[in-house]
């Protein structure tokens, strides 16, 4: 009997055996940028090369993803994320019970950024520091002649002559005076 039992006994161990052996494997990784930090909401598929079956993640906070219990064979892992190059991992091996380690750095994106700008030209002399504007007609004759009559203003245009002069001593008394050289 106990040739029996012992016989048993031994079914049981390799039966047990025998059925906790998978046909599945993983990949985990850690994705992150080429600095070393590691890059969060990365978007990650994972493809079996032999029948196209396509699996997808999306990085944790720390930057890792995991694809447990998956078909042995070979993958492709692609990983992007805005702002980055993308980044594609061929041959893969997934083997019974093993899961493969595969780190991924992505590359910052070039970017080609064009800026233009139009605009009309501005009147604006920066080699000459000569103030000049045109006054119109209207504008001359609506000027404010504070005391003075016209003719003097008339006057006052033909190289100073006739030009009454305005002198206030301390006390605030004005002198009127015609002056000399005219």
């Amino acid at each position: 009997m106990t040739r029996y039992a012992r016989a048993i006994f031994q079914i049981c161990i390799l039966g047990a055996a025998a059925f906790s052996q998978t046909f599945r494997g993983g990949i985990a990784g850690m994705a992150s940028d080429s600095s070393g930090a590691v890059l969060p909401d990365a978007v990650v598929k994972l493809t079996n090369d032999a029948t196209g079956l396509t699996y997808s993640t999306i990085t944790s906070s720390a930057g890792s993803f995991v694809f447990q219990d998956i078909p042995l064979g070979s993958y492709t892992i692609m990983v992007s994320k805005p702002g980055f190059q993308i980044v594609k991992v061929d041959q893969i091996h997934v083997t019974a019970g093993e899961i493969r380690s595969v780190p991924v750095k992505l590359p910052v994106a070039h970017q080609t950024v064009t800026v233009e700008v139009s605009a009309s030209e501005a009147a604006l002399d920066t080699a000459s520091t000569t103030l000049t504007t045109d006054v119109g007609a209207n504008t001359v004759q609506n000027l404010p002649l504070n005391g003075r009559c016209a003719g003097d203003c008339r006057n006052s245009f033909a190289a100073g002559c006739g030009r009454r002069v305005f002198n206030a001593d301390a006390r605030g008394a004005g002198i009127r005076a015609r002056r000399p050289d005219c």
